[in-house]
This record gives structure tokens, sequence and C-alpha cells, in this order.
């Protein structure tokens, strides 16, 4: 079950790449005119998405990428981290999957099929926010994952789950939460710092959290995905290079599969997350 759920990961990203592309060259004298150097945008999303492999969210730093160049206006910043990880996203889920059969394959098909549900729910609303809107959104969800986060890491590091499936009543809680956290991630919200919170709170082992919060964070934005790229008000130059260079990124890092302690990975993202918040808040 889990290969299946894998492989058909795998062709919906490999569809939307192509898709993504297409109207990259349909639209190449708009391409070429946003901003950003190519060069530059193909190294960040090759270095983002590598590290993505490791359970590092690929929407908090894509966030500090896109602010830290100024390639796009708040407005437009959530559908380009949308459209940048629909492929990349995929295949991080579909390596996972691939090698991992300690996981129970329900639990995680629910998760996934409300994720969806959610992020299909989101796209419709989305695009009527201003920039403005958003950003409180994404700082204030931001400031909820660093506080659950600093819990996990600093409180309850000594109580680690074993489980790698959730039984009913904890599957509900999973379930409601992964479509609250679908619909926020057409906000730009990351799903990784929370989900992998959430996951290991219900009692998961560290590795089926991980194989979890990698899983539904890579299929969270697919059905919401296809309202973005019919819109096309994301940018394209990018979405473009995470197709290609992001691929690449990631198929180097589940090659080379670096390793790094928990402890270490929870407070790089902590990191991560205290200045995403502090650059949302930024007038």
């Amino acid at each position: 079950m889990e290969r299946i759920i894998g492989g058909v990961l795998l062709a919906i990203g490999i569809c939307f790449g192509i898709w993504i592309l297409k109207k990259g060259v349909e639209n190449w004298a708009l391409v070429r005119e946003e901003k950003g150097a190519w060069s530059v945008i193909a190294a960040g999303e090759a270095v983002i998405y590598f590290l993505a492999t490791m359970g590092i969210s690929d929407f908090l730093l894509n966030t500090l990428f896109i602010r830290f160049f100024k390639l796009t206006d708040d407005r437009r910043l959530p559908p380009t981290l949308v459209s940048a990880c629909l492929t990349p996203g995929t295949i991080v889920a579909f390596s996972l999957l691939r090698s991992e059969n300690s996981i129970d394959a329900v639990s995680l098909l629910v998760c996934c099929l409300c994720a969806v549900a959610g992020s299909f729910a989101g796209s419709r609303v989305v695009g009527g926010l201003d920039g403005a809107r958003i950003k409180k959104v994404m700082a204030f969800a931001l400031s909820v994952c660093l506080m659950v986060l600093a819990v996990r890491t600093f409180f309850t590091a000594e109580g680690m789950g074993t489980l790698t499936g959730l039984p009913p009543v904890k599957l509900i809680i999973a379930a409601l939460f992964t479509f609250l956290w679908g619909f926020l991630n057409m906000f730009g919200i990351p799903f990784k710092p929370s989900g992998m919170a959430v996951f290991l709170l219900l009692g998961l082992s560290p590795l089926a959290a991980l194989t979890f919060t990698l899983v539904v964070g890579g299929i969270a934005p697919l059905a919401g995905g296809i309202e973005v790229v019919r819109r096309q008000e994301y940018h394209k130059k990018m979405a473009c290079c995470a197709v290609v260079f992001g691929t690449a990124g990631v198929i180097a890092g589940t090659v080379v599969a670096v390793s790094i302690s928990a402890v270490a990975l929870n407070i790089i993202m902590m990191i991560v997350l205290l200045i995403a918040i502090v650059s949302m808040l930024r007038k």
C-alpha cells in the first residue's frame, strides 16, 4: 500500500512539473522579466530541497529566500511557495515510501486525504486575501509552530513514542489537524515543523513521524496546486527552477542520506521559524 501511494504521488508530481514548465515556456517573455537571476534561484532551490530531505521545511526556507532577494510581493508569496514544492515534495514522499515498510498505511492514507481536502478548500479562499492579512496569518501560525516545536524539543525528549500507526481517537485528531494545515498550507504556512511536533505528541515513533510529516507535507499542496497553477499568480521563474534544480537537490539528498540528530534538527528549525516570523511581521 505504501509503495502504491508513493507511486501515485510521484506520477502526480511529474505531471505538475511538466505543466509548470509548459506554462513557463508559453509565457517566456514575462518569465525573463521576473526578478532574480536564474543562477541564484537555481542554486537556492537545489540547496533548499536538498535540506528538505532531512525534514527541514522548504516553505520556511523559500519564504526567507524570496523575501531576502525580494522576488515577489506578499500576495504572490503563498502561490509561489506552493508551485515550487509540487514536484520536489512528491519525490521526497516517494523516496520515503519506496523504502519504508514500518508505518500503518491506513492511518497515512486518512491523513493524506484530509490534507488534500484542506488544501482544496484553502486554495478557494487565499486568492481573495490581501498581502497584509496573509502576513498576519502566516506570522501567527509560525508562532504556534515555534512554541510546539520548543515544547517537543526541550520538554518531551524522553517521551518519544513507538507507534507506527494511530488508534481511532488519535487518528481523528490527526485527521482534523491535517485538514486544517492543508488549508493553511495554501496561505504559505509550512506543514513540516508543526506536523512533526503533532505526530510525535500523538505517540508516533520518530521515524514514523518523519515519514508521515514528509508524505502528508508533500501531498497537501497537490489539490490546491491545480488552482494555483491555473491562476498563474506565482513567480514562474522560481517555480521552473524548483521543478528542475529542486528535483536535483532532492535526488542528491536521498542518495547522500545526510544524517543529523533530532535535537540539532529541531534547533535549526526553531531558528528558521523565528527568522521567518520576524520577516513576516516587518513592514
